[in-house]
This record gives C-alpha cells, sequence and structure tokens, in this order.
C-alpha cells in the first residue's frame, strides 16, 4: 500500500496550484451541507415562484366577477375561507399522518417513511379533486 507522502507527490504540481487537492472529512462535510445549502434555497425560490404565479391570478380571477359595492366583503370572504382551508388541511394530513404512524407501530424510519407515503397519495387524491373540480364550468 503506498503511503500518503506518494498519493500526495503523485498530484504535487496541480495541488501547489490550487487545482487539485486532498479533502479532508471536516472539508467535505462543509462542502457537501453548502451544496445541500444552496439546492434547499434554490427550491424554496422555485416553489415560492410557483405559488406567485398561481395562487395570485386564480384569487384575482375569483373576485373578478364580484360587484365593486361587494368588493371588500368579498376580498375579506376570500381570505377567510382561505385561511380556514389551510387550517382544515393540516389538522387532516396532520391526523392522517399521526393516525398511520401510530397504527404501524413505533416511531422508527420505516414506519415514519410508510405514514408519510399514505399522506402523499391523499395529497396527490385531493389535489387531483381540486384540479378536476376546478375545470367543471358554472351555469349561468
Amino acid at each position: 500500500m503506498r503511503s500518503y507522502s506518494e498519493i500526495r507527490y503523485r498530484f504535487g504540481p496541480l495541488e501547489r496550484r490550487g487545482l487539485i487537492g486532498t479533502l479532508r472529512p471536516g472539508q467535505l462535510l462543509v462542502l457537501g451541507s453548502t451544496v445541500l445549502v444552496t439546492i434547499l434555497i434554490v427550491e424554496t425560490l422555485r416553489n415560492g415562484a410557483g405559488l406567485a404565479l398561481g395562487v395570485s391570478p386564480t384569487l384575482t380571477k375569483a373576485l373578478a366577477t364580484v360587484r365593486p359595492e361587494d368588493a371588500a366583503d368579498a376580498s375579506g370572504l376570500l381570505a377567510t375561507v382561505a385561511q380556514l382551508g389551510q387550517l382544515t388541511g393540516v389538522a387532516a394530513f396532520g391526523t392522517l399522518f399521526l393516525n398511520r404512524l401510530e397504527s404501524l407501530g413505533g416511531p422508527e424510519a420505516y414506519t415514519s417513511a410508510e405514514a408519510l407515503l399514505a399522506c402523499m397519495f391523499a395529497l396527490a387524491g385531493t389535489a387531483a379533486v381540486g384540479a378536476v373540480s376546478g375545470l367543471v364550468r358554472r351555469r349561468r
């Protein structure tokens, strides 16, 4: 087995120029966490942009047909219903997750993944129902 100095010598000129080098475990941890934080920031920005592009036009379209004298009441009602919908959704899916977790046994990684999978299917089904209900035209 070659020693550290022999391996280091092989990369000597490139390492002295800073083009290549040996990374220690601490440096790998910092590099890995930096990449993960960067991915997290990019995905959070992408999620926020998607919500901004989707929710705002939807709420604007919902209020577009309201008469101007009823606009204040409709706006308040819309905000209240949106908050209640979020609250109800978090409570319902949180209850589903915790009940599924309890029925599978103790809190372990496998049971947590199974409970999360059940919640993801329920969320996907709810999203599909919401999308289909948005396609139905109103009668006038």
